[in-house]
């Protein structure tokens, strides 16, 4: 818990960057929870439906966003994503018009993918190996810290107002606003140099050769991605009805989904503090496993109260889960192609998202709740296996490679 303030009091970077996620996400949770209301008081239903699948695609091209970071550096894309993703949300007052709600969903999935894939090299770039399990760790409290301001704003300023016809295109522009107040904290970031060098050319070649080249790191890493989004989105949209069919009455599924709002926000410093390069695989693959359990004990008809007791346990390893992937990830990827390997997981990760919400969509209806269960604790056992050996799989080609230049270097 320490070191998480610590690092945020001496590094200037580390506040900037503390404040401009919580910012954004501030922005984007009170356009996401007003977006959709306002368009069904307008009845334009149907077009938020457009809207959003524009948005879904045009965020699914984060590995071409990926290569537009690696080439012309992180502090300008960051400029550039925020810009349109702040024009993306204002759009949204037009609520009538067909063709501004689906270029509003264009450019707000290519401005939010821009952002998203931007933040890790970010982070490298002001935090020291020693320093990145917190550093995440801020990147995680900022972005729940903005998420729950943001549905508060929403919430509260609508609720104050009283009239929903001036109240929720209010809001979206204040949303619109916060968005754009972000990129006042986007510092100048080293290694973001787009002057063209030789290492320009030895990147084109790495694009078009990427498969090729890094055939098992590209591989791996959409198989993963794809296999990440299915657990994510086969379980948390479908969790309130989940709880309910478990035997929550609703007022305690409110009370818990607070609870897990608070929470995230709470513990990622303490786990930033503890989680490091050393032991991220086994705290990824213990996490993985004992969240698997915490699926499988819901199985088992315990008291609303001990069912809440485990679904706040899982929350707790989720944050692990994700903190030590995240560690993992970033020591996989080459810091020259660190953005399209994030653009590509993050890909695939939404490509797995689509799937998982249509499939889990599918198993409720017909199968039921328990088996939507089984089915996302299965996968997640087979990540808690397979993932830390394809990690162990691309270190040992990555000192292979090394060891290759080494040799090279010394027979010249």
């Amino acid at each position: 818990m320490l070191n998480f303030f610590v690092l945020i009091k001496k590094n200037r970077s580390a506040r900037h960057f503390f404040v401009f996620v919580t910012l954004f996400f501030s922005g984007m949770w009170c356009s996401k929870t007003i977006h959709p209301l306002w368009f069904e008081y307008n009845h334009s239903l149907d077009y938020f439906g457009f809207s959003y699948t524009a948005m879904a695609i045009a965020g699914s091209l984060s590995f071409l966003t990926g290569m537009i970071v690696d080439k012309f550096g992180t502090a300008w894309t960051l400029r550039i994503g925020t810009l349109l993703y702040s024009i993306a949300l204002l759009l949204r007052v037009f609520a009538d018009s067909f063709s501004l709600s689906i270029v509003s969903g264009i450019v707000g999935g290519l401005g939010a993918s821009t952002v998203l894939v931007s933040l890790r090299p970010w982070i490298i770039s002001w935090s020291s190996e020693k320093e990145r399990p917190v550093a995440l760790s801020i990147n995680q409290t900022s972005n729940n810290l903005g998420t729950s301001i943001g549905v508060i704003i929403a919430g509260f300023g609508i609720s104050a107002l009283g009239n929903l016809k001036t109240g929720y295109p209010i809001f979206l522009i204040v949303s619109s606003v916060l968005v754009l107040l972000s990129v006042l904290f986007v510092p100048k970031i080293k290694g973001t140099n787009t002057s063209k060098s030789k290492d320009d050319t030895e990147k084109k070649i790495k694009y078009r050769d990427l498969l090729k080249e890094k055939k098992l790191l590209s591989v791996g890493v959409i198989i993963f991605g794809v296999l990440s989004g299915l657990v994510v989105s086969m379980l948390n949209p479908y969790l309130p009805l989940i709880l309910k069919d478990l035997g929550l009455p609703l007022h305690l599924i409110s009370i818990l989904m607070t609870i897990l709002t608070i929470l995230r926000i709470v513990v990622n410093p303490f786990i930033g503090s503890k989680v490091n390069n050393k032991n991220k695989i086994v705290y990824f693959a213990l996490s993985e496993i004992c969240i698997a359990i915490c699926l499988l004990l819901l199985l088992i008809p315990f008291s609303p109260y001990l069912v809440m007791l485990i679904v706040i346990i899982r929350s707790i390893l989720i944050s692990i889960s994700v903190l030590s992937e995240e560690l993992m990830q970033i020591s996989m990827f080459s810091a020259k192609l660190v953005g399209i390997f994030f653009g590509l997981a993050q890909t695939a990760f939404f490509v797995g998202d689509a799937l998982g919400g249509t499939i889990a969509g599918w198993i409720y209806n017909n199968a039921g709740t328990n088996i939507v269960i089984v089915v996302t604790a299965s996968l997640t056992v087979l990540n808690s296996c397979f993932y830390p050996i394809f990690y162990k799989l691309i270190n040992k080609n990555k000192v292979r490679e090394i060891d290759e230049v080494n040799t090279n270097a010394v027979s010249l």
